[in-house]
């Protein structure tokens, strides 16, 4: 299961989630360890990897549970200082033999209902990785190397090593390297960008009363479609520039309709994306996690209120000035 950052040695300050509080400098590792948790994988220059729930590419650290009972993380803690905690964990367990990916994205994020943020980047020249229980204890202090782009060091048994193929949320073996690109690479069959919006005057207004751009995808299937290892961006370069939420589906033969307002609020009743459309000319692209493309749409020149829509939920693709958010298109 996938999850989406050490303890302070002072008991009045644990329950604090501020990091970079001064520990001064952490004892070494015991030589007996009282907690199952461990770092299991390390990327320290994610370009195309994994992103994260707005569909940006960070550095990352998973972290597993090797033994029997599930652990309580709150109070553990993350950083990449000797002397100083750099993210503490909110009230999150870890069951045994779960893979938890904390993102070290420099802004910290500690809601335990949404992927973990940590104030924190790493260096892909290298730099030494501490983890540390409840109790102040370091747990781990992991070397890590030099990496170049969308490498990562893991640990297999007692050894690490430095991979091309890595698998964050699952087991560094060969099968989990499978396991997790068919988690990214999903069957998409049925499932198309409908209608688009690019210059919104007075069609569809957003929660805050604006009018914003907005994209209709349409299922054409008999089959639920889990969206969240979906993606959508405006740049063919960049096909991954925004990522779907967690539990975000389409039903069968049914629409799903997001703002592309640029306002990039994933959790909102109606997502909306981190770009906003252009009205002169402009692509969608909608893809999976890996960036292979599901459908794309190029369009040019939409007046206000005009969308470019296929016909009928099928090809062709045309303009038209009679936007149907949500319902099937003429």
């Amino acid at each position: 299961m996938l999850m989406f950052a050490v303890a302070l040695s002072f008991p009045a300050l644990r329950t604090a989630l501020n990091a970079d509080v001064l520990l001064g400098k952490l004892p070494p590792t015991p030589a007996v360890l009282t907690t199952s948790v461990r770092v299991a994988e390390v990327m320290t220059s994610n370009k195309t990897t994994l992103p994260d729930e707005t569909g940006a590419f960070t550095d990352w650290i998973e972290l597993t549970n090797i033994g029997t009972d599930a652990v309580p993380l709150q109070g553990y803690a993350l950083s990449d200082r000797d002397n100083r905690t750099k993210f503490i964990f909110p009230d999150v367990t870890i069951a045994p033999g779960e893979y938890m990916i904390v993102f070290a994205s420099g802004a910290e994020s500690v809601d335990p209902d949404k992927p973990l943020h940590a104030a924190m980047r790493l260096s892909s020249a290298g730099e030494t990785l501490y983890l540390i229980d409840d109790n102040g204890v370091v747990v781990e202090s992991i070397s890590i190397p030099a990496m170049a782009a969308d490498e990562s060091y893991a640990r297999s048994g007692t050894r690490w090593s430095k991979t091309s193929s890595p698998t964050p949320g699952f087991e560094n073996t060969p099968a989990g390297r499978e396991a997790f690109l068919s988690s990214v690479t999903a069957n998409y069959s049925g499932l198309q960008l409908n209608e688009l919006m690019a210059s919104n005057a007075t069609t569809l207004t957003d929660e805050d009363g604006d009018y914003p751009d907005w994209i209709e995808l349409f299922n054409s299937s008999p089959l639920t479609i889990d969206l969240s290892r979906c993606a959508l961006s405006d740049n063919p370069a960049q096909p991954v520039k925004w990522r779907f939420p967690e539990g975000a589906v389409i039903q069968p033969y049914s629409t799903y309709v997001l703002f592309a307002s640029g306002k990039s609020r994933p959790s909102a009743a109606r997502p909306h994306t981190s770009f906003k459309l252009r009205a002169d000319h402009g692509v969608v692209i909608l893809s999976d996690l890996a960036g292979n493309v599901i459908d794309s749409a190029e369009y040019d020149n939409l007046g206000a209120d005009a969308v470019w829509a296929r016909r009928r939920n099928t090809d062709p693709w045309e303009m038209t000035t009679t936007p149907t958010p949500g319902t099937t298109n003429p």
